[in-house]
């Protein structure tokens, strides 16, 4: 199969960041794509940094990560996000991710979903004062 040069170090880059699971070493080569090796960044680059930091669980970088972007976030990187939240289970940022998305591309709504409901605030109380209500 024959590889134009300018693409050859794009698609290993891509592959590399679709391996790591550190996000430091992610970012090191991410920038040297950058730097070292003057490659044009994609959308598919951006969204593999996002995965490393969807490995390592550090989704809250991630959404830090999406703000810092030298372009607005597209859609792809709203579902990303959704999906990931989704993995590790954070309701919030699911929420935020799904609300952006909807405002971004409307057709992505999903009519079945169940919205999620509020969570349900607890008074706090003492066990001791507890304990003595009981007994009343």
């Amino acid at each position: 199969m024959y590889y134009n040069q300018t693409k050859k170090p794009s698609l290993l880059f891509l592959n590399l960041l679709q391996v790591l699971k550190a996000i430091e070493e992610g970012f090191i080569h991410f920038e040297s794509m950058q730097k070292e090796y003057r490659i044009s960044l994609k959308i598919d680059h951006y969204l593999g940094v996002l995965a490393i930091s969807r490995k390592s669980g550090h989704l809250d970088q991630a959404l830090e990560y999406i703000l810092t972007l030298p372009f607005e976030p597209t859609s792809e990187i709203w579902e990303a996000v959704m999906n990931y939240a989704r993995i590790h289970g954070d309701i919030d940022p699911n929420d935020r991710a799904e609300e952006i998305l909807i405002n971004i591309d409307p057709s992505n709504i999903d009519l079945k979903k169940i919205p999620t409901p509020l969570p349900k605030k607890f008074p706090t109380i003492n066990m001791l004062e507890g304990k003595n209500r009981v007994s009343e």
